[in-house]
């Protein structure tokens, strides 16, 4: 195993995208794959003793969907998602 010189790792969970991107698997990820990754980010964060940061994510997102009016593509963000998001990195960051 590699070693990482750093203080913490911090994760975050997968992104959903809107509930309408959701049924396209060829598009996006459906809700289920999303959760099956969020479930393996949380495992892999315990068994590593890592931190999992979703609180301030949670702005993106209404219930299991991305807030329509943060995306450009139902799946990524536009500016005034990318901003929350950026406030995110730079709240873990500081």
């Amino acid at each position: 195993m590699r070693s990482i010189a750093t203080k913490q790792i911090i994760l975050i969970p997968a992104f959903y995208s809107t509930l309408a991107a959701s049924y396209n698997p060829k598009f996006a990820g459906t809700i289920a794959r999303v959760d099956e990754i969020n479930l393996l980010i949380d495992r892999v964060a315990a068994a590593e003793n890592m931190t999992v940061e979703s609180s301030g994510i949670q702005a993106l997102f209404k219930e299991k969907a991305l807030n329509e009016d943060l995306t450009i593509d139902g799946v990524h963000l536009n500016a005034k998602g990318l901003d929350i998001y950026k406030k995110l990195l730079l709240n873990i960051l500081n």
